[in-house]
């Protein structure tokens, strides 16, 4: 919202990153491997005025953004967003978390609590692994992050990662679930295939109040089952609203939680 830009870091291997560039370039892969140098970042930014998508170049210390499945979180308090992995699918393994500032074009490393993202997610457990979804709370200044069974929340102020809760009754999943923050009601809201892929969805929500877990039952018609694919979402502030879409629908689903 303060730069006015949609921002994508493609957390990947270096060859998926130069064949996503080619493939929306339209550039020969072996040309864009030439044109590699050291501001070269699979980062994208999507001007929504201008309708135009440009690759993000910095010389400035920036997040490597390496390893698949990391997560980014916009947090409109700060004007400032949080990249986050810990993912152990690239060699060398892929551990770090920034702040990155679009407007001012600033990055800030963060390591919390003094300590390396590898030892909090790997021997500490208090933060997440690869896969995971986040979503930040500007009133209580948190963001939570949510992996399978597990939440993990991060305090912006204290920079600390704690493990909240693990809740069997939940399943998060990158590829799998939508997990949003409803600012109205002050809840995270996770929608997610219990079972895992091909199943109805479940809503669930989780509270930073209590530090747990609510199931829902919402009134109306749920989710259609996906035959294919999973689901993506959001969440709307100003109709308060969460927006949920699977692949292969061609209809939304919206769900507005009781405050």
């Amino acid at each position: 919202a303060k730069a006015k830009k949609l921002i994508w870091g493609m957390g990947a291997v270096g060859a998926a990153q130069i064949a996503t560039h080619a493939y929306f370039t339209g550039k020969p892969a072996e040309e864009l491997k030439k044109q590699q140098d050291e501001t070269y970042t699979p980062m994208w930014i999507f001007d929504p005025a201008a309708k135009k998508w440009e690759q993000y170049k910095t010389a400035k210390p920036h997040a490597q953004l390496r390893g698949m499945g990391a997560t980014m979180s916009y947090l409109p308090d700060e004007g400032k967003s949080i990249w986050y992995v810990a993912a152990q699918n690239v060699s060398p393994s892929a551990f770090e978390m920034w702040t990155f500032d679009a407007k001012a074009d600033a990055w800030a490393e963060l390591k919390p609590g003094g300590k390396p993202i590898g030892t909090l997610a790997t021997k500490d457990k208090v933060a997440p692994m690869s896969e995971t979804q986040s979503a930040y709370s500007a009133k209580h200044k948190k963001m939570v992050a949510v992996l399978l069974h597990d939440t993990f929340v991060y305090d912006v102020v204290k920079n600390e990662w704690m493990k909240a809760v693990t809740d069997e009754r939940i399943y998060a999943h990158d590829a799998q679930s939508v997990f949003i923050y409803d600012s109205y009601a002050d809840v995270f809201l996770l929608a997610f295939p219990p079972g895992g892929r091909g199943k109805e969805l479940k809503l669930a929500s989780f509270s930073l109040t209590d530090n747990r877990w609510q199931m829902i039952e919402p009134s109306g018609a749920g989710v259609p089952k996906v035959q294919f694919g999973m689901y993506m979402g959001y969440y709307d502030p100003e109709h308060n609203v969460t927006v949920i879409q699977g692949r292969g629908i061609d209809r939304m689903w919206v769900y507005r939680h009781r405050k």
